[in-house]
């Protein structure tokens, strides 16, 4: 495979593993992995198979909080406005809770969007 290229395949008989050697691609079938998981190769060569976590949820008066047990400290929270309702405004992530909840807050008091959320585990 040339260098830069991504492979994807829902065949699960291709890949499910990667491994860099140089320039050089080698993939691997490995079995452990479901075909519609996804993966991540860590620096140190292992695989680390990862769920991404995503819904749904409606701001009122500019806040929503999102109760989930899989969040941590530290996650990468992705928000992106759905359905326009209200005022609009930009939205972030704020008050995390690991293993409890996460706010999403709206610049603008008067937001009443469906907002949708992602985050990898």
């Amino acid at each position: 495979m040339p260098t830069g290229q991504i492979f994807t395949t829902d065949d699960p008989t291709k890949i499910n593993q990667l491994f860099s050697e140089g320039d050089k691609v080698q993939l691997f079938l490995d079995t452990s992995v479901a075909v519609n998981d996804m993966v991540i190769l860590l620096a140190n060569g292992t695989i680390r198979p990862i769920s991404p976590v995503h819904g749904r949820a409606v701001l009122v008066a500019g806040t929503v909080t999102v109760l989930n047990t899989e969040v941590a400290a530290t996650t990468d929270i992705i928000v992106s406005s759905l359905i326009t309702g209200g005022i609009a405004g930009f939205l972030n992530v704020a008050n995390v809770v690991a293993g409890v909840r996460f706010d999403i807050v709206s610049s603008a008091a008067g937001d009443t969007s469906t907002v949708a959320f992602m985050f990898v585990r």
